[in-house]
This record gives structure tokens, C-alpha cells and sequence, in this order.
């Protein structure tokens, strides 16, 4: 019998950055590998591809010494606040959302990983949880320090 979790973590971090500025460095493929730790590559599959509900996309991640290419299909998108993709990994699908909030100083990024593993019988959610919120929060960083500079 599989086992499954389901696993769901979230970072938040505020930026002294306009929303607009912001949603280019989560939704721009170029710039999303610059502060995603571990992802090589965002390829959308169709050639000039508008970002749009339904838009596909092959996302190349290192794992140790190999490279993945896990599909991904944008679920959600409200300009300047909100993407959402569902990605297929191996080990389960994936759900990440940045939503982005206008404060009085730039505003407030919240991004979430809601995963599903298939077959982790022997580790505990908290530890899964409490990693992949790590994960989450240092990608925030890098995207915070990379706003702000540019």
C-alpha cells in the first residue's frame, strides 16, 4: 500500500518594491532562476507563449547531481498579485502560489508549496514541512535582496 502526505508550507517577506516590479521577477523565466533555489531552466512550451491561465511550461531543477524536468501548467494569475502552477514531480504533484499584497512601503510576497508525496512512510510531516518552509524562505530572501537592487 502507498503512503501519501500531504505537505504545505509557506514564506513571507516585504519588499520595497512596487507589486508590478515584483510579479516580473516571480512570472519573467529568466528571472525566476535567479532566486529559485535548485531551478536551472523555465521553459514555456509554445513559442512567444502569453502568460496565461493554461500556459505550460517545463521547469529543469537540479537534484544532487542530476537534472529533472518536471511539467508545469500556470493554475491561477491575477496581474500584479497572484500566479499559481501545478507542477508534476515525480514523487507527486505540486501546488506553488506567490500572492503579492501592495503595502505602504512596496508590499508583502506570500509563497506557499502545497505538495503531495507519495511513499514517506518513514518521515515525518513536521520534518518535510519545517524543510520545505526553509527552502521557501531562502528564495524569498534572494527575491527580496534582488528587488531591492535592481
Amino acid at each position: 500500500m502507498t503512503r501519501e502526505r500531504r505537505i504545505e508550507a509557506s514564506a513571507r517577506t516585504d519588499i520595497e518594491a512596487s507589486p508590478a516590479v515584483v510579479y516580473r521577477w516571480v512570472t519573467a523565466p529568466d528571472r525566476v532562476v535567479s532566486w529559485v533555489k535548485d531551478l536551472v531552466e523555465s521553459r514555456p512550451l509554445a513559442d512567444g507563449a502569453t502568460l496565461e491561465v493554461g500556459a505550460r511550461s517545463i521547469e529543469v531543477l537540479r537534484v544532487g547531481r542530476r537534472l529533472l524536468e518536471v511539467p508545469a501548467e500556470v493554475t491561477a494569475l491575477q496581474p500584479d498579485r497572484l500566479i499559481e502552477n501545478r507542477l508534476e514531480t515525480p514523487g507527486g504533484p505540486s501546488t506553488s502560489r506567490v500572492l503579492i499584497t501592495e503595502t505602504a512601503t512596496g508590499c508583502t510576497v506570500t509563497q506557499t508549496m502545497e505538495t503531495v508525496f507519495e511513499g514517506m512512510r518513514f518521515v515525518p510531516s513536521s520534518i518535510v514541512t519545517k524543510l520545505l518552509a526553509q527552502r521557501l524562505n531562502g528564495d524569498l530572501r534572494r527575491l527580496k535582496k534582488l528587488v531591492e537592487r535592481d
